[in-house]
């Protein structure tokens, strides 16, 4: 998402001009491209940069979420570059399985209940919002630890209730079988 394969609309720049240089390079991008001009020549590192270019440009569409670009290189309708990225080993193989196992409608539930991106990391763009709305804050697995924390009396009575259930279930065991030393008649 907003390199030069799916850029993005110079419009959603904003909040992604505090983003640090240093934050941009733990996911493998160098910089922030904001020149139409300069994104449209080959410009080095540019995969790995943040590109924002105007609606109407030289490079193509741009892009408001990272689905809608996913689609339209699904559809075969992105600019050149996205055509060149699908074309790229099996990546339309393992964006439909992706898409097709509900882990996509799974993500976009947790991106809306909780305000967070991905599962295990937090990563740089959300699926389905906005670019306009910055980068990800929080990833969901943390979201939904915070969420859940501050329901000490809810936590004291669900452990409580599986330790009772878990004994419980252990003394069932010598109604449901013989006791030694009873001698049938």
């Amino acid at each position: 998402m907003c390199t030069l394969a799916c850029p993005c609309n110079i419009e959603d720049a904003e909040p992604w001009m505090e983003v640090t240089a240093d934050e941009l390079v733990k996911y493998g991008r160098k910089g922030v491209i904001k020149d139409a001009a300069a994104a449209g020549a080959e410009v080095p590192g540019s995969d790995l940069s943040l590109v924002f270019l105007p609606s109407v440009n030289d490079v193509g569409k741009t892009y408001s979420t990272w689905f809608a670009c996913y689609e339209e290189m699904q559809a075969g309708n992105g600019n050149a570059k996205s055509k060149e990225k699908a074309a790229e080993g099996d990546y339309q193989a393992k964006m439909a399985a992706f898409t097709k196992t509900g882990a996509l409608s799974f993500l976009k539930d947790f991106e809306d209940s909780f305000s967070c991106g991905s599962m295990c990391a937090k990563p740089l763009f959300y699926i389905t919002k906005p670019v306009a709305d910055g980068p990800v804050e929080r990833s969901c697995s943390r979201a939904m630890l915070e969420d859940a924390s501050g329901n000490t009396p809810a936590a004291i009575v669900a452990a409580l209730s599986a330790i009772l259930l878990f004994v419980g279930g252990f003394g069932a065991f010598p109604l449901c079988s013989d006791f030694k030393g009873k001698k049938e008649e």
